[in-house]
């Protein structure tokens, strides 16, 4: 009579132990996978003005000859 009082027990108990299990996997894939994404960004550094490179030359070019 005790062994069937547990058999709900165990498997309620192994339910919350599958959603805490695809909760845990799904947060490491989350955290884990970004690190093998190879992505090359093709983008120009950007100036401390904001300037671009041509307008930051012609406006250091005026400020010296100005």
């Amino acid at each position: 009579m005790v062994k069937e009082d547990l058999k709900p027990m165990k498997k309620k108990t192994a339910i919350i132990l599958i959603i805490i299990g695809v909760i845990a996997i799904s947060i490491g894939l989350y955290t884990i996978l970004p690190l093998f994404t190879n992505t090359v960004v093709d983008e120009p550094l950007p100036t401390a003005s904001g300037l671009s490179p041509s307008e930051f030359d012609i406006y250091n070019f005026l400020e010296q000859n100005g």
